[in-house]
């Protein structure tokens, strides 16, 4: 049964930070936040509220008004501030001013670096832990501006200076490719390294401020908010654990004109990672301008496919087909006795059955060359109640099933009717046959009796938009809804899940590998080991100029024997 999030009484240690006993209470100094946002145009910290904290010593801390915090925080004006909330504080314009960024240029090494900006090698290696590779071109070198002592010509913050003939000849380490990055190599916290993330969402800002507090907000836009508040968190989870980064997030208003002022004006040019935006037309326009600046893209919630020749593109969800692919690879190398593929009669000549079929057979083929776990292909008649087959005529489903071996019984349709049918009459069968089976359409489960699935031992293939699955036994999920609870007064929704997960992954990357990102995938699962809430995530290159699709595809089962439903792919 599924628990509620906010009826969890037991004390837990939450993924960021622990929340204490309200009468344990002791006065506590605030220590300043390195968790810089900026939200539409504004610089924030993300403050978490710990034991003895208040409104005044925490504006104290930063140097602002109590004013200041209360308007930056709407649920301020509504409850005091709770051990665990999660807090904008605005930022003081200088707080960005730290660093100078530099874009390596060919044949620029740390020593000619050094000598341009009158800084130590040390010192920009203690800025920059990648730099211990090397540097490559493109590579954004972060130069602290305190230790600058030769003046700059150039003004801005990101600088690609003329080529120095002189030292171009001198006989230096030379630019190291990327690519010469060790993938074996132990991932190193980059705990003096600061981050630059962007995350694109259609937050639609101007409308919603309009909208009064009882309002509801269109889901279209109150999800996008949801997945942003799961990102907040999993960003400040990270934080506990040393991650310096600067967030931006920009509202795309899901209109293209909006994304390409958003691309003119500078403010994707620094970043180290995007995540989004989330419809094709934004989609359209970023991929391409990330390509050109060599920025990872993660495409969070499209199944649109925008990795096929773009290499820095992660692409979350699969497209249907490819999904189908993976599906018929998982049951190729599970079902491997009496397979049956059941089909509605009235949709025998439907070419994504047919193609399903094709696929699975040739799956099942190649995982036992033997042909024993040869399918079946077999329609269900729902006028006359028969079961046809290119073998049989008109017969029972007993037919079909042996009592010998396991039933493995694949469901293709998405028509609710026939496939609630079919799964009565598998449960009427249960106690008699071993059977298993599996549907590619949880939305046409309606709803079926639990027992009924739980004794046909039934599969389902899990997707964000189908049937997401959150294990809400999993302590850490409970961690998680209960600090959402906290600062939001609401429990998570699928997009405040996928909003962590995909933050969570992606920043976890950054931190432990740097900005090498392509270059480190194959790492990824080795050195760091987070076990998403929902989204499974595995990626692996297309190679040929593609990017990055995740593998994982999320199968859900109703386990007879547990007697619960558990992620078991």
């Amino acid at each position: 049964m599924k628990f509620s999030c906010r009826l969890i009484i037991i004390q837990l240690f939450l993924a960021i930070g622990f929340t204490a006993l309200p009468g344990q209470f002791q006065p506590t100094a605030v220590k300043k936040s390195d968790n810089l946002v900026t939200v539409n145009g504004k610089d924030f910290y993300l403050h978490e509220v710990h034991q003895g904290h208040t409104l005044y010593s925490i504006a104290k801390a930063y140097g602002v008004t109590e004013a200041s915090i209360t308007e930056a925080n709407s649920v301020l004006r509504t409850k005091s501030l709770a051990i665990g909330l999660v807090i904008k504080v605005p930022a003081l314009p200088s707080a960005r001013e730290e660093f100078l960024i530099h874009i390596v240029q060919e044949k620029e090494t740390l020593s000619s670096l050094s000598r341009q900006y009158g800084i130590k090698v040390d010192d920009i290696r203690m800025a920059n832990p990648d730099s211990r590779w090397g540097l490559s071109v493109g590579q954004k070198v972060k130069i602290p501006k305190d230790k600058i002592t030769i003046r700059q010509e150039a003004t801005g913050q990101t600088t690609a200076p003329a080529r120095n003939e002189a030292a171009e000849k001198e006989k230096e380490l030379p630019v190291e490719s990327s690519g010469s990055l060790p993938c074996g190599s132990k991932a190193i916290p980059h705990k003096t390294d600061v981050f630059n993330l962007v995350i694109l969402l259609p937050l639609n800002l101007a409308e919603n401020d309009t909208i009064s507090y009882s309002d509801t907000l269109e889901t279209d836009h109150f999800r996008f908010f949801e997945f942003l508040e799961g990102a907040y968190l999993a960003i400040d989870s990270l934080r506990q654990s040393g991650l310096n980064m600067n967030l931006t997030v920009l509202d795309t208003e899901r209109n293209p004109e909006t994304v390409r002022n958003i691309i003119s004006s500078g403010k994707l040019n620094d970043a180290d990672l995007i995540i989004g935006p989330v419809f094709r037309s934004e989609l359209e326009l970023v991929a391409p301008f990330a390509n050109s600046r060599q920025i990872p893209l993660v495409n969070p919630l499209s199944s649109i496919d925008f990795a096929s020749g773009n290499p820095y593109v992660f692409q979350t969800r699969l497209k249907p087909e490819q999904q189908v692919q993976k599906v018929t690879e998982y049951l190729g190398s599970h079902y491997k006795s009496n397979v049956l593929v059941i089909g509605r009669y009235a949709e025998r000549n439907d070419p994504d059955f047919l193609s399903l079929f094709d696929q699975l057979k040739g799956t099942l083929a190649k995982a036992d060359p033997s042909g024993k776990a040869r399918p079946k292909l077999v329609y269900f008649n729902e006028t006359s109640r028969n079961f046809l087959s290119t073998e049989s005529g008109g017969t029972s489903l007993e037919a079909y099933l042996s009592g010998n071996q396991p039933n493995y019984v694949i469901i293709s349709s998405n028509y609710e009717v026939f496939t609630t049918d079919l799964i009565n009459q598998l449960n009427s069968k249960s106690t008699h046959f071993e059977i298993s089976a599996f549907s590619l359409y949880p939305s046409a489960l309606g709803s079926l009796d639990l027992e009924n699935l739980f004794n046909v031992n039934l599969e389902v293939f899990s997707d964000l938009e189908e049937n997401p699955f959150v294990d809400y036994h999993d302590p850490a999920v409970q961690n998680f809804c209960r600090l959402y609870g906290t600062n939001w007064s609401i429990e998570p929704s699928r997009f405040s899940f996928q909003g962590f997960d995909l933050t969570y992954y992606f920043t976890s990357a950054l931190f432990y590998f740097g900005r090498n990102l392509t270059e480190t995938v194959p790492c990824w699962s080795e050195f760091f080991h987070f076990k998403p809430m929902q989204t499974p995530l595995f990626f692996i290159s297309g190679g040929n100029g593609n990017g990055f699709e995740n593998q994982a595809i999320p199968i859900i089962r109703y386990s007879k024997a547990e007697l619960n439903r558990k992620r078991v792919h």
